[in-house]
């Protein structure tokens, strides 16, 4: 009865509103977690919504609520593209982001321009393309004994502190959930293939971290390379 109720309620609110079909949610039941909605829908702002209903740069909280083509990158229903932090495959103004579920990718708008638009506090902008941007948190690696420690994760989940092509600070990068981390000196990473914990992907190689103060921080067939191509990136090479 609580739930017939509740369904009235939406559905009556909607029609005082004049809401249009697409603004419509396929199904008036509220929601307050999953459990709730019916097969093949979920629940997204407290209304179960029908699967593949959300087009274009409407709201989402999953990549099944987007229509055919689309996936749901912060909030919202996308294209998809290329790799990770890249603007190729994008509209102009546009870059490339891992969608929510961090198994595949979507345009977004720029976030943030370096001489316009700032991000908040304790963000920094990063230039992908002309007048495109995103917001990071830049990031040091910390050594606790011979144990590197990132601290990413704690600040932004599912995010490593690495480099990006062309940018010399270290930042806090999302992190894909469909490819196999890769291993120490495995080739074949990238934005869309990550390392191994405790690794960071230089050169599309996952190397490990050092401490540069420590050579017991590297394998003893390797050597601790210091401020690597100016990244005041610290890892262990080959001998």
């Amino acid at each position: 009865m609580h739930k017939q109720l509740s369904t009235l309620i939406i559905s009556l609110l909607f029609a005082s509103c004049g809401g249009s079909s697409q603004d419509a949610l396929s199904y008036r039941v509220a929601c307050m977690s999953e459990s709730a909605c019916a097969h093949g829908s979920s629940c997204l702002d407290g209304i179960c919504v029908e699967h593949g209903t959300r087009t274009l740069s409407y709201a989402c909280t999953n990549d099944l609520q987007c229509a055919e083509g689309l996936h749901c990158a912060n909030g919202t229903c996308e294209p998809g593209c290329g790799k990770p932090y890249s603007v190729r495959g994008c509209p102009q103004g546009n870059w490339c982001t891992l969608t929510e579920s961090r198994t595949d990718t979507a345009c977004v708008p720029s976030s943030c321009d370096e001489s316009n638009t700032p991000c908040s506090q304790e963000l920094q902008c990063v230039s992908l393309a002309d007048n495109t941007g995103t917001c990071v948190h830049y990031c040091d690696i910390i050594f606790m004994g011979d144990q590197a420690h990132d601290p990413c994760p704690e600040v932004l989940p599912n995010t490593a502190c690495g480099i990006l092509k062309n940018h010399s600070r270290l930042m806090c990068l999302a992190q894909s959930s469909t490819a196999r981390p890769l291993m120490r000196d495995e080739p074949g990473c990238s934005t869309s293939v990550p390392c191994e914990n405790g690794l960071v992907c230089v050169d599309n190689i996952c190397r490990k971290w050092c401490d540069p103060n420590k050579q017991t921080t590297c394998p003893s067939t390797h050597t601790c390379v210091n401020d690597w191509g100016g990244h005041n990136l610290n890892i262990c090479l080959p001998r």
